[in-house]
């Protein structure tokens, strides 16, 4: 039995429902790289091995595109609103493995989570 996933149905939840950001959802993430913060740093230091572009592209079609259209955001937007988030996600978190991940990942998530508005 395999766990449950936390994301809900994108197209017919409830749109309080729809974050594009949640601690839930950055816990394990950060979790992650504060065990393999070596492995994080040469991952960014090297996109194209890893193929970070087709991991991001595939995600903005099937994840946060259409968030976005639920919450009517142009079109024409919708890329640059993303790129805005997870730039600045990426910023913090590259910033937190600079420092040797010394905050703890609450205080992380705290910042993130500040740091993004609601769509609402």
């Amino acid at each position: 039995q395999g766990k449950q996933s936390k994301v809900p149905n994108i197209k017919e939840c409830y749109i309080k429902e729809l974050k594009l950001i949640t601690p839930d959802y950055l816990l394990p993430y950060l979790q992650f790289i504060q065990e393999n913060q070596k492995l994080y740093k040469a991952a960014m230091a090297r996109p194209v091995i890893f193929q970070a572009e087709k991991t991001f592209i595939n995600m903005f079609h099937n994840v946060f595109e259409p968030i976005l259209e639920r919450f009517s955001v142009p079109a024409d937007e919708r890329y640059y609103r993303i790129i805005y988030y997870l730039t600045g996600i990426s910023g913090i978190v590259g910033e937190w493995v600079n420092r040797g991940c010394q905050d703890s990942i609450d205080k992380i998530i705290a910042v993130i989570c500040s740091c993004i508005p609601d769509m609402e």
